[in-house]
């Protein structure tokens, strides 16, 4: 029993794990530019979208990889320069969006999940309710993650004079806890 065991698990390892890490490791220095706020060219943020692609087809939930092919997506959604790339950006955002609800579907309890669908909705959409609605989950699944709230602050101070006063609560004793932190 223990030999099959074995057997399946190098099976999966290696149609999920090996490919997956392999496409992480090829684009790291697009995600890594990313996250430290360097221009990326667009030719590799598309290579990188499409490696994603490709390996978040499988049809398996894989949160790191989905979560990142959202991240791309809304970043190339977000820069397009263009008049006619609009149709490009609103699919990508579109994409994007439908990640990361696949994502809470697979795990609806990911207050940063909650977090990232606010913003695209804020970017798609324009603040509203909805937008207001999904930042709430949020707050509810991840009230005192810091590493989200400091994302989710950084959000807030973009749409800030719309906030109803829920949200605003919430804003408040997020800046709260970062004070703490920080002091």
């Amino acid at each position: 029993m223990f030999r099959w065991s074995l057997i399946v698990f190098g099976f999966f390892w290696s149609i999920l794990v090996i490919p997956t890490e392999s496409v992480r490791y090829a684009h790291f220095d697009v995600t890594g530019a990313i996250a430290n706020g360097r221009r990326v060219k667009p030719a590799d943020l598309d290579a990188a979208v499409d490696a994603y692609k490709l390996i978040g087809s499988a049809g398996i939930c894989m949160p790191g990889i989905r979560e990142q092919l959202a991240n791309l997506l809304f970043l190339r959604g977000t820069t397009y320069r263009q008049l006619n790339e609009v149709d490009e950006a609103v699919a990508d955002l579109e994409q994007a969006d439908a990640i990361v609800r696949s994502l809470l579907a697979c795990s609806p309890f990911e207050s940063n999940q909650w977090l990232s669908l606010a913003i695209i909705d804020a970017k798609r959409r324009g603040v509203g309710d909805k937008t207001f609605a999904i930042l709430n989950m949020s707050y509810l699944t991840g009230p005192r993650e810091g590493w989200i709230i400091h994302r989710r602050v950084a959000f807030i101070a973009t749409i800030a004079p719309l906030l109803p006063e829920s949200i605003r609560r919430h804003h408040k004793n997020d800046q709260r806890v970062l004070r703490r932190v920080t002091n």
